[in-house]
């Protein structure tokens, strides 16, 4: 009599009838997806394998065949939602999402039908195990048994050992770093893959709720030291000497217009004899122009831009600052302008939800905030309003603000 061998008391019982097909499967959606967001490398697919076999072991501590079979499908389907988000936000705001930038994920929804222009017919694939799932789980003869197995002698082994490939990996990624505090996705991801990404930048979340309003003792006094220093230097003769400008604008009204994408080549540009920008172009010769100049603004795009025109600081380097630090207490401009009588104002044509803008610019310190609800009391129902629009609007109130006022205008 012909003995089979026996795979329940083995790895292969768990690798055979679900293990493999998940770690197939979702290797194939990792690989997709390294290659639509542009990093995929081999150490990352490696990290990708690696990461999908130590899900597979630790699964391996089911007893029941069933249990093992639901939680891997349980889990390559979040797999796909994870990667489906990730190429949208990736298309969207050229970054790979991240845990304090979901909530800015649901700025996809105020663009309307426009979300589906990012998608492509290819990323059906993210989709794949799907209907694989519905049919061995409905069909009775294809479901897999609920009865109890025992755990395979060697899994622990192999959880263990897998446990220790992860970590060599990530001890490879530290060490290839050379500050690892400032890393990003664009950082991460060819080195640790999707999954590496997500895995660390949970653990970076965790991080930052722990140590969020926490300073030490070191960094406060470290900061104390600089601006003490600057103050040194400020009022040292070789400063003092020099005719710096100080007050010449006080009391004038101030008006601060924030253009979306704007990039300097198309000022002063001509196409056909006709300027691409003849009021800016005009407002460049008759004013100062800053020619020299970069933006720095990271996940965060226009929230940023608005952050560190205000604040005079510089975003966080790991998600949205708006999201991010929304519970910190800002000295922003306008905050300074009304403690000197001044009267602020600020006009958005989108729903006061994106990026936080409402929660923020209370922070902030407009005493008058205007977004989409007043556009559309105006007559002016859509998302987006137009640059042409926006100023229709903002001309009466710069005619009935209280003088001296603060504009700012988005």
């Amino acid at each position: 009599m012909i003995k089979y061998p026996d795979f329940s008391r083995s790895w292969l019982g768990i690798l055979l009838p679900a293990g493999l097909p998940f770690i197939a499967l979702n290797l194939v959606k990792l690989y997709y997806a390294s290659i639509a967001i542009g990093v995929s490398t081999r150490w990352g697919h490696l990290a990708n394998l690696i990461f999908l076999m130590a899900t597979v072991s630790l699964v391996g501590f089911f007893r029941s065949v069933r249990k093992r079979h639901i939680t891997l499908s349980i889990i390559s389907i979040f797999i796909s939602i994870v990667l489906i988000i990730d190429i949208l936000h990736f298309r969207f705001f050229a970054e790979i999402a991240s845990v304090t930038e979901l909530r800015q994920a649901f700025i996809l929804g105020h663009f309307g039908g426009g979300v589906f222009t990012l998608v492509k017919l290819t990323d059906l694939l993210l989709l794949i195990d799907i209907p694989i799932i519905v049919f061995s789980l409905a069909l009775p003869g294809f479901a897999p048994s609920s009865h109890a197995m025992p755990i395979p002698r060697n899994t622990l082994y192999l959880a263990g050992y897998f446990g220790v490939s992860i970590f060599l990996v990530s001890n490879h990624f530290v060490h290839s770093t050379s500050n690892f505090d400032d890393i990003s996705s664009a950082v991460i991801a060819p080195r640790l893959g999707l999954l590496g990404w997500h895995l660390l930048d949970v653990g970076f979340s965790i991080q930052d709720f722990i140590q969020r309003g926490v300073i030490s003792h070191e960094e406060l006094d470290m900061v104390v030291n600089h601006f003490r220093n600057e103050t040194l230097r400020w009022n040292s003769s070789a400063l003092t000497n020099r005719a710096i400008p100080s007050g010449l604008a006080k009391g004038s009204n101030l008006i601060v217009i924030q253009v979306e994408s704007l990039q300097a080549f198309v000022i002063e540009l001509t196409v056909s004899g006709n300027e691409v920008t003849p009021n800016l172009s005009r407002l460049k010769r008759e004013s100062v122009y800053f020619e020299n100049f970069f933006s720095q603004t990271s996940i965060g795009a226009t929230s940023d831009a608005e952050f560190s025109v205000l604040n005079s600081l510089l975003p966080t380097r790991r998600g949205a600052t708006v999201y991010h630090h929304a519970n910190n207490e800002f000295f922003a401009l306008p905050k300074l302008l009304q403690e000197q009588g001044y009267d602020t104002l600020v006009m958005v044509p989108c729903t006061r939800s994106v990026w936080n803008q409402d929660r923020m610019d209370r922070k902030y310190g407009f005493s008058t905030r205007l977004y989409s609800e007043y556009f559309k009391g105006n007559g002016i129902d859509k998302e987006v309003a137009y640059d042409e629009e926006l100023y229709q609007l903002a001309l009466p109130l710069i005619e009935n603000s209280r003088q001296p006022f603060f504009l700012f205008l988005i």
